[in-house]
Parts: C-alpha cells; structure tokens; sequence
C-alpha cells in the first residue's frame, strides 16, 4: 500500500502541493524507482548477515524517516530527499513480508507467496484509494500522512509476529 500510495500520488503531490514543474516532478517519480532498486539491492547483501524481521523493521524504519522531510517540504530539494530515503525503504518491504511468510508459514512456499501475493494486492487497491479519500477530504499532502501510519501499522504487525516467533 506504501509503494503504491506514493507511486499513484507523489508526481500530484509536488506540482499541486510543491508547486514543481511537471516535468521535474516526473524526474523525481523516477528517482522513487531508484531509490526502491538501491532499496531491494541493499537489503539483499544485508539479508546475508542479518534476519529478515530486523532487516524488515530497519527497512520501515527508514521508510518513517524519510515521511519528513517528503511531507513536510517547500522545496523540491528537501521532497527530493525525502523520496529517496523513504523509497530506499519502500524497496525492501514486498521481498522481506515475502521471505517472512515464506519462513513462518506451514503451507508450500508457492501457497505462501500466494498470500502474499493476495495481501499485497488488497494493500495495491486499498493505499491509493485511502489517499485520495483523504486528499479529497483534506489535501494531498494530508492523504499522503497515510504513508507513515501504514509504516508504523507494518512495524507493529512485525513487532506481534516476532513476539510469537
């Protein structure tokens, strides 16, 4: 819901809300993507040395302190920033929750991957909608303070599923 929720509205965010250019606001989509490769390329040497769940809670954590500086900006430098650290974050999230219920469930892994699959596109469907019920009630830059409240709601799904573990 996080990735997507920013991929659907971050280029709205900062020409509406930032008042970018719109072509520089595109540019700075395509730095997310980047950022979420240098994510996913980054926690697949750490997964070599640390566990899933904490490489996990780091890669939400700074997914949370990246929301700052994007929601909080009036330049486009600082939303630049922002983007990067929240989607270095962003990127590892789908491959660990994969590798987690990959681990912790007692089905196959093509069942497990399946589920996550199901949940991923619920949260696919349901975080843009969610902003936009927010964006049309508020704004877009309150809309987009989902982002951190589903990245404290995921770390407190891993903080439960760690307390069973």
């Amino acid at each position: 819901a996080i990735e997507f929720a920013l991929s659907f509205w971050l280029a709205s965010y900062l020409v509406d809300d930032l008042r970018l250019d719109r072509g520089l606001a595109a540019g700075m989509v395509s730095c997310l993507f980047a950022a979420n490769l240098v994510g996913r390329l980054l926690a697949s040497r750490l997964a070599r040395r640390v566990n899933d769940e904490k490489l996990l809670g780091g890669s939400l954590a700074v997914a949370l302190m990246g929301t700052p500086f994007l929601l909080a900006a009036t330049s486009g430098l600082v939303a630049e920033v922002g983007v990067a650290i929240v989607g270095i974050g962003v990127g590892a999230l789908f491959p660990l929750a994969s590798s987690i219920n990959i681990g912790a469930s007692s089905q196959t892994a093509d069942v497990a991957v399946g589920q996550v699959l199901g949940a991923a596109a619920i949260g696919q469907l349901t975080g843009p909608l969610a902003v936009a019920g927010l964006a049309d009630a508020f704004d877009l830059r309150a809309g987009l303070l989902m982002l951190p409240a589903l990245a404290l709601a995921a770390a407190g799904a891993l903080w439960i599923h760690t307390r069973k573990c």
